[in-house]
């Protein structure tokens, strides 16, 4: 009884002092508000901008560019310096951040996408890496195919390489990457030795080859993860690699399928929207269908192929992410053609180089890639030889021209002047004056 007693006052005295504390706080003030202690968190880059961005390369040693024109707007909204010869532009994960490869100084310039005017960050690379390609699906790293030393470079959150470049064993001359979403494994392709090289996404761990034969020159891999696809010179084939870990699926870093194309490829590109697969090449376009479809293991030739062999030069391809139309463009013929998605019927033919157009058009333009916005409002292409972007409006499949004309201006967004004097090089604004594209890409 007493030890029960001595309890039960024991807890009326804690209740009578926590109420003189919430009256001694009322008191104090009307509102109590718990003190917040703010925690670290990684915030990663910003999300990007509506714009479209197109890399120039300038006569060496003078370095390159980086144009940004807004989307809506059709106007240029500004340009960044990178290195000498940048030949692509890849992306994180999100698109926050943008790197090319500079093949001309063994750097990578890499910038935010989600701000009006980003400073340029410049890694430098081990001397004759000859970068080529830039890829990554993970937030606080990016990989970069060294095809000078047969390795991957690897850039981590600091902008520095993170250790010395994996080796890959027998991969020779890597050209493109594609980073399973997730994330998961880095699948390289190795123009030089007919692989695809596999490296582990945390430890960068080269873990093996997968023969494709050829000579690998792009790759992409499903939205899923389940498939990587790989276009091959030499064979003229993609090779479907099983890039899952699912054994339910198919056999992991096998080849599943093989598939022939109509040419000789140097593009691919998987569009997660429409999940078919576009290879562009030399005079054809192969459209593969991989929608809804698991291919049994160990294999089955389930993913189906059209082929579409009616141009004149190298293509390449772009969907309208609203799933109605795709866009190919044709180096030889200087050509956009828009085709229903649907049936693959043929819509329009835009000329890009038309010198008797109402808006005359510049003889020598060549379109050399290919690529649309996210609201499916606008289809871009990078010209060489009138050394320009072309913007063409999908409401009505027109060409808009919305730069200048003055000094030899195209009409449309132009590269930017070189280092080169003009009295050299022609009227100051001139193609011959400008820097020359050698990449587009639309941020997500």
């Amino acid at each position: 009884m007493i030890g029960s007693f001595g309890q039960a006052s024991r807890r009326r005295a804690v209740l009578c002092s926590l109420g003189i504390l919430c009256i001694i706080l009322a008191g104090c003030s009307q509102t109590f508000r718990q003190i917040a202690i703010p925690l670290p968190t990684q915030t990663g880059d910003p999300a990007p901008l509506n714009r479209a961005l197109f890399a120039t390369a300038d006569v060496a040693p003078h370095p390159g560019a980086v144009t940004f024109v807004d989307v809506p707007g059709d106007t240029n909204v500004g340009q960044i310096q990178v290195g000498i010869n940048p030949v692509q532009i890849g992306l994180t994960f999100g698109g926050g951040r943008a790197v090319t490869p500079n093949a001309g100084d063994t750097t990578a310039s890499s910038f935010q996408t989600g701000t009006t005017t980003p400073t340029v960050n410049t890694t430098s690379l081990p001397a004759s890496s000859n970068p080529v390609f830039a890829h990554s699906r993970q937030n606080g790293k990016f990989y970069i195919a060294l095809s000078g030393l047969d390795k991957l470079g690897v850039v981590n959150s600091t902008l520095a390489l993170a250790g010395p470049p994996v080796a890959m064993g027998t991969c020779s001359s890597p050209v493109a990457i594609s980073q399973v979403p997730g994330p998961g494994s880095v699948y390289v392709a190795c123009k030089g030795s007919g692989e695809v090289a596999e490296v582990t996404p945390n430890d960068n761990i080269f873990l093996k080859t997968i023969a494709v034969g050829g000579s690998p020159v792009w790759i992409d891999t499903s939205s899923d993860g389940k498939y990587t696809f790989v276009a091959s010179q030499g064979t003229n084939q993609v090779k479907v690699i099983c890039s899952t870990t699912d054994v339910t699926v198919c056999a992991g870093d096998t080849v599943v399928q093989t598939i022939p194309l109509g040419g000789v490829p140097n593009f691919l590109k998987y569009d997660v929207h429409s999940q078919r697969v576009y290879v562009g090449g030399a005079g054809f376009i192969s459209i593969i269908d991989t929608s809804g479809i698991q291919p049994a293991p160990p294999a089955d030739t389930t993913f189906t192929v059209t082929d579409i062999t009616t141009f004149s030069g190298n293509t390449w391809a772009t969907a309208l992410q609203d799933g109605t139309r795709f866009y190919v463009s044709d180096s030889g013929a200087k050509t956009i053609t828009v085709f229903n998605s649907n049936n693959l019927s043929v819509i329009k033919t835009i000329k890009l180089a038309d010198p008797l157009a109402s808006h005359p058009t510049p003889a020598n333009t060549t379109p050399i890639m290919i690529d649309s916005d996210k609201n499916s409002t606008k289809v871009y292409t990078a010209n060489t030889g009138s050394n320009d972007i072309s913007i063409i409006r999908t409401s009505d499949d027109t060409e808009v021209f919305p730069g200048s004309t003055a000094n030899g201006g195209s009409g449309r967004i132009t590269a930017p002047l070189g280092a080169t004097p003009s009295p050299t090089c022609g009227a100051v604004g001139s193609a011959t004056c400008r820097q020359t594209p050698t990449y587009l890409l639309v941020l997500p």
